[in-house]
């Protein structure tokens, strides 16, 4: 993962896991829409859009859903993007999972999460961003 790229994972609502969840084939075909299935690196997981960019991840193990997520580069971020990503996890119930918790898949939620981030530090203003991690890492 890039500097510039944010991490969100997905979790279904009222469970635990993925055990018997299944991705609705509509959000698929709208997803694919503003990220395309791109390569993967993995015959076990399924990447919309590109992974150096803004993507949609999905893991399986046997054709069985272990894991989604997505990475949202904000170099070149679109609405049509966010909006794709947005309403993929509404219409298969996922809630956004960012460092342990949890939120319903909103604009506005995802809006907090990208200007709390270091990828929006990152970008807004690199040579801060690394003067100050500089700074931190000498105070270790």
């Amino acid at each position: 993962m890039a500097i510039w790229q944010i991490d969100i994972y997905f979790l279904p609502k009222e469970k635990t896991d993925f055990a018997n969840f299944k991705v609705k084939q509509s959000s698929i075909e709208r997803l694919t829409l503003a990220l395309p299935l791109g390569e993967s690196w993995s015959k076990d997981l399924k990447v919309y859009g590109t992974l150096d960019d803004t993507c949609l991840c999905i893991w399986y193990d046997d054709n069985i859903i272990e894991e989604v997520d997505c990475r949202l580069s904000l170099r070149d971020l679109t609405k049509e993007k966010v909006f794709a990503i947005l309403d993929f996890a509404s219409e298969n119930q996922l809630m956004l999972s960012v460092d342990e918790h949890q939120f319903e898949p909103t604009l506005e939620k995802i809006k907090e999460i990208i200007l709390k981030s270091d990828a929006h530090h990152f970008v807004q203003n690199p040579h801060k961003f690394l003067d100050e991690l500089s700074t931190y890492r000498h105070k270790i």
